[in-house]
C-alpha cells in the first residue's frame, strides 16, 4: 500500500460522502473553500477507519487544523499501518 492508494481511498471516501471531487491533496479540508459540515467528516473517518483497520480519531489528534489535509492524513495512516 503506498501513500497515493491512502490519498486517493481518502479522495474517494470525501466524493461519497459529500459528492465533492478534492483534486489538491494539499488543501485544508476545514477551510471555507470547502464547508463541509462537521458531521459529514464522522462518516469519512468511520469509512476510512473500516478501510484501514485504524484508530483514525488517534490520527486526528495527531495533527493540527492547519495540516488537516488529505496528504496529512494519508502519511499518519501509512505511518500507523
Amino acid at each position: 500500500m503506498t501513500l497515493q492508494d491512502v490519498e486517493e481511498s481518502i479522495v474517494d471516501a470525501i466524493k461519497l460522502t459529500t459528492g465533492v471531487l478534492i483534486t489538491d491533496k494539499d488543501s485544508n479540508l476545514l477551510s471555507e473553500q470547502y464547508a463541509f459540515p462537521l458531521a459529514d467528516f464522522l462518516y469519512i473517518f468511520h469509512s476510512l477507519e473500516e478501510k484501514y483497520d485504524c484508530n483514525i480519531y488517534e490520527i486526528i489528534n495527531m495533527i493540527t487544523y492547519e495540516e488537516f489535509t488529505i496528504s496529512a492524513i494519508a502519511q499518519k495512516i501509512i505511518d500507523l499501518l
